[in-house]
């Protein structure tokens, strides 16, 4: 118990000091069977690992460079139809509410302004509670952007160490148990890499037969939607869910 306490303690004060080596450690276990085929092929390690280090960076700065334009595009063109979506919902919406159900609901200035006046010191106490992240935001950004230069190195030097630290593993274990830990770690590694492989090229096909599919109903940014609810899937019906708020939400304000 007091190991559990102190790990929980460890990550929850050095989580952002750890972030970059955990996914850099991540990356470096999926990237490194690539790393090994070029080695096998006669390319010496420390150019494999910078050429699969270079590609994996190329990749999420293209899938980058795809997705956050789209969404900033999005994003802009949700709050220039604020003003359309509430005139829908006042002359269209709510009507049909209000004969489908037998309520009567209206949305105009004066109930706008009762409710927040009713609502003002909750939304005083909100911005209160939010003032002190927004303090830290500065903290935040400095921490994120030193994360960014420090990923690439960290991947590259997981990649070129990674069979060295693999085989210095190995020496440490006593010999007699040697052929129990090969067999095990090598069902372990086969398992869980095929499984991380396999759950990013799902993430992969699906963001792109859902951006596809969005795409092709004339969806703005409807490729960006679907990349991010294909990113999304390897948390059960997470993706599905959000790509349908996200595309709903966009084809009410387009």
């Amino acid at each position: 118990f007091l190991l559990i306490a102190f790990l929980v303690a460890f990550f929850h004060f050095l989580g952002g000091i750890l972030t970059p080596f955990i996914i850099a450690a991540v990356l470096a276990y999926i990237l490194n069977p690539l790393v090994s085929k070029l080695e096998a092929h006669g390319i010496k390690r420390g150019r494999a690992s910078m050429w699969v280090m270079l590609f994996a960076l190329f990749l999420l700065t293209a899938l980058l460079l795809v997705i956050v334009p789209m969404l900033v595009q999005q994003s802009q063109s949700i709050i220039q139809k604020l003003p359309q979506f509430a005139d829908y919902i006042h002359r269209t919406a709510l009507p049909w509410f209000n004969q489908k159900f037998g309520h009567y609901l209206s949305l105009n200035n004066e109930t706008a302004a009762n409710w927040l006046r009713s609502n003002a010191q909750t939304i005083q106490t909100r911005i209160q509670q939010a003032l002190p992240a927004l303090m830290q935001s500065g903290a935040s950004l400095a921490t994120s952007l030193s994360n960014i230069v420090l990923l690439p190195l960290l991947l590259y030097y997981f990649l070129l160490d990674w069979a060295r630290w693999e085989a210095g593993a190995t020496e440490l274990v006593p010999r007699r148990y040697l052929d129990t830990y090969t067999r095990i770690t090598g069902n372990m590694n086969t398992v869980l890499g095929e499984f991380l492989r396999g759950q990013l090229m799902v993430m992969l096909i699906m963001g792109t037969l859902y951006g596809t599919g969005l795409m092709l109903t004339g969806l703005e940014s409807g490729f960006a939607i679907g990349m991010v609810a294909g990113i999304l899937v390897f948390v059960p019906y997470l993706g599905a869910f959000t790509g349908l708020l996200l595309a709903t939400l966009a084809a009410l304000l387009q």
